[in-house]
This record gives C-alpha cells, sequence and structure tokens, in this order.
C-alpha cells in the first residue's frame, strides 16, 4: 500500500508539472518577441516588436521610447503618431498591426544595409508576419520589390545611395490556412492612403491594400492613388470596380474597371482625383466587388497658408466602445512663419456622412507644431467613422482626415491568457486536493492497523 501511495503521488505530481507546462506554453505561443536589427557600414541598431497580454493599443509601460543618441549614431524604431518607439508592444488579441519603421542614420550613408532577425521568435500557427521597404518614401506610398515573409526568411537587405533614413513596413495578421502556403507576403502591402485604414482581407481571399483613401489636394488639381490588391485564395477571381457619390471628382482608370486575379496574383488600381471649383470636403466610394472603400477629398485653397494634418495611428484605428480616441495633429505654415490665431473645427462622420460628434477652439500659431489629442467619453456606438479637421485662418481654410472604427465593449478580465491562467490553476489545486486525500486516507488506515 506504502509503495502503491507514492507511485499515486509522484504520477499526480507529474501531472500537475505537465499541465502547468502545457498551459504556459498556450500562453506563449500567442507571444512575439521580434527583433529586428538593421546595419551598415559599421553602424547597428535594433528595434523590437512585441505582444503581451497587459498592453494595449497606444503608448503605456510596456513600450519604450526611441533614445537620444550622440552626433554619430543610428536609430532603428517604431515611427508613431505618439512618438518614436525603440520597443513597439500590442495586446496579442489585436487582430492586425502595421507598424511602421524608420532605419534613421546621423550622417548619410552609401552601402548595404541589412536587416537581420529570428524567425524563431514568431509562431507560425498564430502569426503572418511581412517585411516591406519603401525606401526613401517616408509618406510609405511606392514599395520597392515584393514582401518579404518574415517567418520563411530571416535577412534583408537593401542598397542605400547617399540615403539617411529608411522606410521599412510590418504587417503582422493572424495566421489563416488560406496563407499557408504563402512564401511571398500576403498583405497586399501598396498603395498611398493619405491616412488611409489598415489591410483588409475581403471575402474569397481577397486581401485590399486598405479601406480608407483620404486625398488633400488644391482646387481644380489632379492627383493619383493606388490601392492593392491581392488574391491569397486558390481560385481565380473576377474584380469588378465602381464608383459612387463623387461625380466629375473620382475616376477610375479604364483598365481597371475589370479584370482577374490568379491565385497568388496582386495588381495596384490607379484611382484619380480631380479637385472641383470650390472648397471643402467631399466624400464618396469606390467598391471592390462588395466591398466599399471609403474616398474622402479634402479641398483647399490654392494659397494654402497652412498644410493641416490629422493622424490616427494605425494601433488606434480599432478602438473599444468607450475607449478615448487619441490622434495627433500637425499644423505647417507654407511660407514666412506667421503669427495668427486659428480655429481647429473637429467633426466626427458615421458611415453614412452624419455628422455625430463636434468640437472647436482656437489656437495660436507661430511656427510648425504637432500635438496630440485625446477626446474622451464620446458616446458613439460600434461602427466606422471618420474624423475631420477644418483648420481656418484668415482668407482660407486647410483640411484633412482620417478613419477609425469603434468595435464592441469587451470585459478585459476574460482574456484568454486569464482563462488559461484559471483553468491551470484551477487543475493544479484539484490535483493537490487529491494528493491529500490519497495521503490522508492512507495515514488513517495505517492507523487502523495499529489499533
Amino acid at each position: 500500500m506504502k509503495k502503491e501511495k507514492y507511485v499515486l503521488v509522484c504520477l499526480l505530481t507529474m501531472m500537475l508539472f505537465f499541465s502547468i507546462s502545457f498551459f504556459s506554453s498556450l500562453v506563449s505561443a500567442d507571444e512575439l518577441n521580434l527583433k529586428i536589427t538593421g546595419t551598415i557600414n559599421g553602424y547597428s541598431s535594433d528595434v523590437y516588436l512585441v505582444t503581451n497580454p497587459s498592453a494595449s493599443l497606444i503608448v503605456d509601460a510596456y513600450d519604450m521610447p526611441s533614445p537620444s543618441s550622440p552626433d554619430n549614431y543610428s536609430q532603428f524604431y517604431s515611427d508613431g503618431s505618439l512618438g518614436s518607439l525603440a520597443i513597439d508592444s500590442w495586446n496579442f488579441a489585436s487582430t492586425s498591426r502595421t507598424i511602421d519603421l524608420v532605419y534613421h542614420i546621423s550622417e548619410a550613408q552609401t552601402g548595404t544595409l541589412a536587416l537581420v532577425w529570428d524567425n524563431s521568435a514568431i509562431d507560425s500557427a498564430t502569426y503572418d508576419v511581412s517585411l516591406q521597404d519603401y525606401g526613401t518614401d517616408s509618406s510609405y506610398t511606392t514599395q520597392v520589390g515584393s514582401d518579404i515573409n518574415m517567418i520563411s526568411s530571416t535577412t534583408y537587405s537593401t542598397e542605400l545611395t547617399g540615403d539617411d533614413d529608411i522606410y521599412i513596413r510590418v504587417i503582422v495578421e493572424p495566421h489563416t490556412a488560406a496563407d499557408a502556403g504563402d512564401t511571398g507576403g500576403n498583405t497586399g502591402g501598396g498603395g498611398s492612403s493619405g491616412g488611409g485604414g489598415a489591410v483588409v482581407t475581403v471575402s474569397d481571399g481577397l486581401v485590399l491594400g486598405n479601406d480608407f483613401v483620404n486625398v488633400k489636394i488644391a482646387l481644380t488639381k489632379t492627383t493619383n492613388r493606388k490601392i492593392s490588391i491581392y488574391n491569397s485564395g486558390n481560385k481565380t477571381e473576377t474584380i469588378n470596380l465602381k464608383s459612387s457619390g463623387l461625380t466629375g471628382i473620382l475616376l477610375i482608370d479604364p483598365n481597371d474597371i475589370s479584370f482577374t486575379l490568379a491565385p497568388g496574383e496582386k495588381r495596384e488600381i490607379t484611382i484619380a482625383v480631380t479637385a472641383p471649383t470650390k472648397e471643402g470636403n467631399y466624400e464618396g466610394s469606390m467598391f471592390i466587388n462588395k466591398h466599399k472603400v471609403i474616398i474622402d477629398v479634402d479641398v483647399s485653397t490654392t494659397e494654402l497658408l497652412f498644410d493641416a494634418g490629422i493622424d490616427i495611428p494605425t494601433s488606434s484605428k480599432l478602438i473599444n466602445k468607450g475607449d478615448n480616441l487619441q490622434f495627433q495633429v500637425t499644423l505647417i505654415p507654407m511660407g514666412n512663419e506667421p503669427r495668427v490665431d486659428v480655429t481647429l473645427n473637429y467633426e466626427i462622420r458615421n458611415e453614412n456622412g452624419q455628422i455625430v460628434y463636434t468640437h472647436s477652439y482656437t489656437k495660436l500659431v507661430e511656427k510648425q507644431i504637432s500635438f496630440t489629442e485625446t477626446f474622451e467619453e464620446l458616446g458613439l456606438g460600434p461602427g466606422k467613422y471618420t474624423l475631420h479637421l477644418e483648420l481656418v485662418y484668415p482668407n482660407a481654410i486647410a483640411t484633412s482626415s482620417s478613419s477609425f472604427e469603434i468595435k464592441g465593449s469587451e470585459l478585459p478580465i476574460f482574456t484568454k491568457t486569464s482563462i488559461i491562467i484559471m483553468i491551470s490553476s484551477g487543475i493544479g489545486i484539484l490535483i493537490i486536493i487529491i494528493i491529500t486525500i490519497v495521503i490522508s486516507k492512507g495515514r488513517k488506515i495505517k492507523k487502523h492497523k495499529k489499533r
């Protein structure tokens, strides 16, 4: 009996350690701790992309600002509206992240910039991660080469010719079975959004570069924007395009009205935007098959004394109901630095173009300024919205806008991690109780035999 009792205790103890290890592995499977190192001509710098169950999509204690450096240095950082980060973290429950990275060198360099990462830090069953190179294009408009799958690759290099800033984009998305055989990146990458939405997957495996395009343009001028479409499915798809609500303003390239995409094929469609003769904000849409892409056009006078920019960072484009909305505003004088009071008029509009929130105030501007705004207690329900800024100054108006989405409220206490910890703790307690009962019964049997 004594031998059997100790064998049982050992087995139960092994089960306890196994269960804890098993559930711990489930927790860590969702974690990402990706370090990317950039090196050129003796300059080297790291940036970290990290998930944590307690981290949020805005800058918090789990992020680390990019430190200041001496004159001769390089910095690799995540560039967001809320600051430059050497460690960019977020909650792994977030469905996807688009992270804009900058490799900055204090002195312009010519040579090979090599990027290196450890792909073992990426759980391929949980994430799809791709890298896009935009060279010296700070607007992340024109991509250099194809997407790099960071799971199947560990290095990437690009040539610099007297450059001091290189712009890299990393896209982290939940892994899906449809993407399992893709080795060239499946995010669609691509076209300029001017403050657009995140990469979005639509039906039949189609992936769009974004579902919101913002265009800032002067009166009577014309400009082009591109949206990429990628077929991540396993069959050829027919793509049909049509516009709505921007007659005389939005023109789709005739070659892009209807076409087919084979599996694994990507195509950039071109839309031309021509400003009307009256300043203001014009909103319409373009349909890619049944998927709606919002087209927002901000038209200002040709006398642009100011340029106004409003940016909701990618990490804050999807917020919970009741959360604060944070964004960055940039005001740039276009000539001699003035000293003038300007009025900032904010509007939030829903998908139907209805104004659901307004806020205004006056600010003295003497030079280029950039600052963070926070709107609290918006009282808005779940849905897609557009935040508009109208900057009013003597004799002119400048406009800008950016989109965001509110999802239904969640109970943060019941996250996947907390549930797993609760289950593993419960199993551990149950095993301890069983062990205690077995030992207690063994002692009673021993006492009974002595009697």
